[in-house]
């Protein structure tokens, strides 16, 4: 995260037969990055086949340093200590690097599709995780049991989960999270947690791992 300017998506297999041993398998192609843009194609068909094999999968993408804007002395936001305070970056940065901390919307639907697909192809005893690596920490997210009805409901529809993705766009809008980063001026931390939580909703599960704590 704090060397790559693309995105990046790994598959964690808990259990790889046949060996035993758990793997860790690259399965992003074509990443691009531009100065306001990354990103990267994911290997659907390689993914399909180990949905196939394996009824466990934990999918990780992270979200690289170079995404996050640069304090005012220079150094970049997170690298060398964290939490930072809002004094160490103009506010435009702050809310940038906040959004870009957390699970974007267009990350949210691809957990949903692929979740959706997974519970196809091996039913009740299929288990997903899908997660980003930020500087804040690692987030995963998925659907509640409500959010997945729903968007099993809305699956052949051009809408299908298209509500749940801008319920979670709206969480990530400038003036949510500046109102957050008001009640919270010295504490990164608390604004972090707090935005967070501002994404959980009936249909969408947001959890914050921090970093110190995160363990594969």
């Amino acid at each position: 995260m704090k060397s790559s300017t693309f995105e990046e998506m790994w598959v964690f297999i808990p259990d790889a037969e046949p060996s035993k041993m758990c793997k860790w398998i690259e399965i992003g192609r074509d990443s691009i990055a531009a100065a306001h843009e990354a990103t990267v194609k994911v290997d659907r068909t390689f993914l399909a086949k180990a949905m196939v094999e394996h009824n466990e999968l934990h999918l990780y993408h992270f979200h690289p340093l170079a995404y996050f804007e640069t304090c005012g002395d220079g150094i970049i936001c997170d690298e060398l200590s964290l939490p930072i305070t809002a004094s160490q970056i103009s506010e435009k940065g702050l809310l940038s690097n906040l959004r870009y901390g957390m699970p974007s919307p267009e990350d949210i639907y691809f957990m949903m599709d692929i979740s959706w697909e997974f519970d196809q192809r091996r039913g009740g005893d299929a288990k997903i995780v899908n997660r980003v690596v930020t500087p804040y920490g690692v987030l995963d997210y998925a659907l509640t049991e409500e959010g997945r009805q729903r968007f099993e409901m809305e699956r052949g529809l051009r809408t299908a989960g298209l509500y749940i993705k801008l319920v979670a766009a709206n969480a990530l809008f400038d003036d949510n999270i500046h109102r957050i980063v008001k009640k919270n001026p010295d504490s990164i931390s608390s604004v972090v947690q707090q935005l967070v939580q501002s994404m959980n909703n009936k249909n969408l599960r947001v959890t914050l791992i921090p970093l110190e704590t995160y363990q594969p």
